[in-house]
């Protein structure tokens, strides 16, 4: 839940950061006009004040996306370790108990700190922590900590970079909390808004799928392709051309460059599987009938081109 969290203020920030872009834009375009203009001169202040806004925003949402993240690492632990025994994490010594009856909530944890540590100690060899992780958890520990004592305001952040950071712990530390069950985070992220939807009390139509891959979307223009690869098992580079997905393509609103699809395997080409939601589409290598399409990839489930998304029944 709490990376979910965080990854919902990561996109708040990724939408400041466009909109950031864009007034800064705005600002460097009217400064080129005539700057004895006084209309433009009052479009100077309000763009520099809407910048100004938009970094306070920034830096409390970066504070809160560390806070959510280290919560969420510090939950994973305290998971593992309560398989041993929950009677592990209360701190504190027995004889300073009242003999009254307690709620196991109620009593005080040890700290986040000796987390690590406990759990490496009951862990097999084999079980512990990855060194990478300890690190990643530790960084982020301190990130946040910087966030919350500091009395100075910070010079500057960039929030391309930021955005980025964020993104790729938020991804890996998923990952290595569930490797073991083989969860995509776009498989995890559509049954969260399934259960928490954004919409709640709203009356207009939701589609937590749709949702989903409008943000699959934003992780592609945020990642690099080999992190697109490696945390969402989609490089929208490597298999050459990308084919439409009906699915994923609610309302024919997204484009084919944004939905991909990928062999399931190079030596069987009689079907593709979508990359980001796992639909399985029958094919047939035919030309299509459109005389400017060159794709030759039919669904012969719709009997529709994949690559223009034509129908082929004429």
């Amino acid at each position: 839940m709490f990376l979910n969290m965080a990854w919902e203020r990561l996109l708040d920030l990724y939408r400041l950061r466009n909109k950031y872009q864009q007034t800064e834009h705005y600002l460097i375009k009217s400064k080129e006009y005539d700057q004895l203009n006084e209309i433009v001169q009052e479009d100077i202040f309000i763009y520099t004040s809407q910048l100004e806004r938009i970094s306070n925003s920034v830096e409390h949402l970066f504070q809160m996306i560390d806070t959510l993240i280290a919560q969420s690492i510090e939950f994973y632990l305290k998971s593992r370790i309560a398989t041993f025994s929950p009677y592990i994490l209360i701190a504190g010594s027995c004889e300073k108990w009242n003999g009254k009856d307690y709620i196991f909530s109620e009593l005080h944890t040890i700290n986040a700190h000796h987390l690590v540590n406990v759990l490496n100690t009951l862990s097999d060899k084999e079980d512990r922590l990855d060194d990478n992780f300890i690190r990643l958890y530790k960084e982020i520990k301190k990130e946040r900590n910087s966030f919350i004592h500091s009395v100075s305001k910070r010079q500057s952040i960039d929030i391309k970079e930021s955005v980025k950071r964020s993104t790729i712990n938020i991804l890996y530390i998923y990952k290595y909390i569930e490797h073991e069950k083989w969860i995509k985070w776009s498989d995890s992220r559509e049954d969260y808004l399934t259960k928490y939807s954004p919409h709640f009390g709203d009356q207009s139509p939701y589609d937590p799928h749709e949702n989903v891959v409008s943000e699959v979307l934003i992780l592609l223009d945020i990642l690099e392709p080999a992190q697109s690869e490696e945390y969402l098992s989609l490089n929208p580079k490597k298999y050459g051309r990308n084919y439409f997905c009906s699915k994923c393509s609610i309302c024919d609103q997204f484009k084919r460059e944004d939905t991909f699809f990928s062999k399931i395997d190079k030596s069987n080409k009689s079907h593709v599987q979508c990359c980001i939601c796992g639909y399985i589409d029958h094919i047939e290598r035919v030309k299509c009938i459109h005389e400017d399409c060159q794709g030759d990839v039919i669904s012969k489930c719709s009997n529709v081109c994949l690559t223009c998304t034509i129908s082929q029944i004429t």
